[in-house]
């Protein structure tokens, strides 16, 4: 059974990590929970839970979100504009994967 206090511990280091954190590795830590959720999504599809396969997928999906709001495109350049184009494509490929259930 899990303990909540340590759950607590865990939550209070994640806030400190975020408030330390440069741009860059706020970037990183998202680009690390979106590995982490779409793993289990993966998981959740092959042992048929909808639900969870849902719910992570979902958490990919607003976290490549919030990686392409945090773009400058003002003053990003090509650089912004090829991030874009690979966060949309992710995008589409999470949802395609969703739809079609296909790991």
């Amino acid at each position: 059974m899990p303990n909540p206090s340590n759950a607590k511990v865990a939550d209070q280091d994640l806030v400190r990590r975020i408030e330390g954190a440069s741009p860059a590795e706020l970037h990183a830590m998202l680009l690390e929970a979106g590995e982490k959720f779409l793993g289990l999504a993966i998981a959740a599809m092959k042992m048929d839970d909808v639900a969870g396969k849902s719910r992570h997928f979902s958490r990919v999906s607003e976290i490549i979100v919030e990686l392409s709001g945090r773009l400058n495109r003002e003053t990003g350049g090509e650089l912004a504009a090829n991030l874009a184009r690979i966060y949309d494509g992710w995008i589409d490929a999470l949802f395609d994967a969703s739809q079609k259930n296909q790991p």
